[in-house]
């Protein structure tokens, strides 16, 4: 019982800590919580103005990441899913390669478990099922408009991931039993949309749909819509910050 509570304790405690320092670095704003996308891209310093088109123009590969909090279904349930993914952009459109990590949502996760312990004391049962789960994702965002102001991709993912349910005690809460795992391979694609308001940050939006194109013995119902809109952060956000407020330079060049 005491290595079953610790290893659920630190998997809490990771997954906090990181959705944290992710959050404070993209400049998360908790109003917004249930329903964004943050996200930071390295994007040319003076990003507003447009790459001239140029056939003796080199693209150089760039390094991306964003944080991706998406709203969606499990089990027929709403529940969130946080995620985070890094990768590399590249030619004159920046179509973006990435790879991504995908888990529900604490307070998702605690919801789900309430709701699955009220249905078991309702049917006068002895235990009821925890559930969590996990997938990475491969993405290939495809970009059908590129410039200035405006992005719009079509995300392509196809990943693998784990579901656990975990048997708790309805009187006591505590574990019992062993824990069993599934193993599902989800496919998703859906339309993403970036507006760049300023050089510091700017607006997205994105709608998709999520299928279990296999799966070993998943009986939760994974397949379903996910989206969600927010907020993204530039590079030049965090170089003004660096060196007017930390640094506290009267006046930077880009």
């Amino acid at each position: 019982m005491k290595q079953v509570f610790c290893k659920l304790f630190g998997a809490y405690f990771l997954k906090t800590v990181l959705v944290s320092v992710c959050a404070c670095l993209s400049l998360w704003t908790p109003t917004i919580a249930n329903a964004t996308i943050l996200r930071y891209e390295i994007f040319p310093l003076d990003s507003l103005m447009k790459e001239p088109h140029d056939s003796l123009v080199v693209h150089k590969i760039k390094p991306v990441f964003s944080l991706d909090f998406r709203n969606s279904t499990f089990d027929y349930q709403p529940v969130s899913i946080w995620g985070f993914n890094a990768g590399i952009a590249y030619g004159p459109k920046e179509h973006h390669v990435t790879l991504g990590y995908y888990w529900l949502g604490y307070f998702a996760e605690k919801r789900l478990s309430n709701l699955r312990k009220n249905e078991a004391i309702q049917a006068d049962a002895s235990y009821y099922n925890k559930n969590d789960f996990w997938f990475v994702s491969l993405i290939y965002w495809r970009n059908i408009l590129f410039s200035e102001r405006w992005i719009v991709s079509i995300p392509l993912e196809v990943g693998g991931g784990m579901v656990n349910v975990m048997p708790h005690d309805v009187r006591t809460d505590h574990a019992i039993g062993r824990s069993h795992r599934d193993f599902f391979v989800p496919a998703q694609a859906g339309v993403y949309g970036q507006w760049k308001a300023t050089r510091w940050i700017g607006l997205s939006a994105q709608v998709g749909y999520r299928y279990a194109v296999f799966h070993t013995d998943v009986k939760q119902h994974f397949t379903g819509i996910y989206y969600s809109v927010g907020a993204v952060a530039y590079p030049e956000l965090f170089h003004w910050v660096w060196n007017r407020v930390i640094h506290k330079k009267k006046k930077v060049y880009y």
